[in-house]
């Protein structure tokens, strides 16, 4: 992508990004909401300033960042190209937080772009842990579902990962739920399976938990039965009361790969799906449609 502007551009942005930070509204305003959102004007700020030694103080050491072609690189690969990941973390408007104890989920728009940025808190502080980035379509693609032919066998019984704790053997069965509640459509239980903050985006759009449940309850009124995407790839990361849930996934319906950023909140000892964002992969090899096992 091209190369970072002038510094009095990125001097302006950051300033208008620190604003916006302040005047949009929070679910919560606890101190450790704060002080990820401090961590985030202060990102913005290294990068304004090219300190890059201080940008690489701010990323986890697991972080990740998905560009809005679905290509993702790592903190070593960030830090090797850190033009690229200055040109594509400009002015951001419509900002709010969903905080979760030692995890804050920021998000909002930057042009046309949806972006998510995921912040965990380490002994060292607030570190950037997953930034994700979504095209947001000129105009809505949304349509209505159709039946697609097929079981699902991956994901609704089987993905080609092993979980290594019980927190994530948990949350892949409490998620796998919700893929049989799609495949076999079951309005009441794919509801207890989502916190009321849920929104599902994709690059045709996005829908909070109220939309998602009107297609929810329509197909299963028509008896129409979605099978999940087939799982790729997968890895989960576990926090205090969150866990992140990363894979790629070929559509049933063929065409490009996608990459999907998952987070599921703990509440009252049940683990919801709380956002889920996923991104075509432009660089991958198109899937052509295929009927899953029964």
């Amino acid at each position: 992508m091209g190369s970072i502007t002038t510094r009095s551009f990125y001097s302006a942005a950051v300033l208008f990004s620190v604003l916006l930070l302040y005047v949009q509204t929070s679910l919560g305003n606890d101190a450790g909401d704060q002080e990820a959102r401090q961590a985030e004007i202060h990102l913005d700020q290294a990068i304004a300033e090219k300190d890059w030694a201080e940008v690489s103080k701010l990323l986890d050491g697991n972080f990740e960042w998905t560009d809005e072609h679905g290509q993702t690189q790592t903190r070593k690969q960030v830090l090797v190209d850190l033009l690229h990941f200055a040109t594509n973390n400009s002015a951001s408007s419509d900002i709010q937080t969903h905080f979760y104890g030692d995890l804050d989920l920021l998000f909002g728009f930057r042009g046309s772009i949806r972006f998510s940025h995921i912040w965990v808190k380490r002994a060292a502080g607030w570190k950037a842990f997953i930034f994700i980035d979504t095209p947001r379509p000129a105009t809505s693609t949304s349509a209505p579902t159709a039946p697609v032919q097929g079981g699902c066998e991956n994901p609704c019984r089987t993905v080609p990962y092993t979980p290594t704790t019980t927190t994530d053997k948990t949350v892949l069965a409490e998620w796998q739920k919700t893929k049989i509640d799609e495949w076999q459509p079951n309005v009441a239980d794919w509801e207890a399976h989502s916190a009321d903050e849920v929104l599902i985006i994709t690059n045709k759009g996005e829908r909070n938990k109220s939309e998602r449940l009107a297609i929810a309850k329509k197909n299963q009124q028509e008896h129409i039965g979605v099978p999940g995407d087939p799982v790729l790839r997968m890895k989960m990361s576990d926090f205090d009361n969150t866990v992140v849930m990363i894979s790629d996934h070929s559509p049933n319906r063929g065409g490009k790969p996608y990459h999907n950023v998952r987070l599921f909140v703990n509440r009252a000892g049940h683990w919801m799906i709380a956002w889920s964002q996923q991104t075509t992969m432009d660089a991958g090899t198109d899937a052509t449609p295929v009927a899953g096992k029964q």
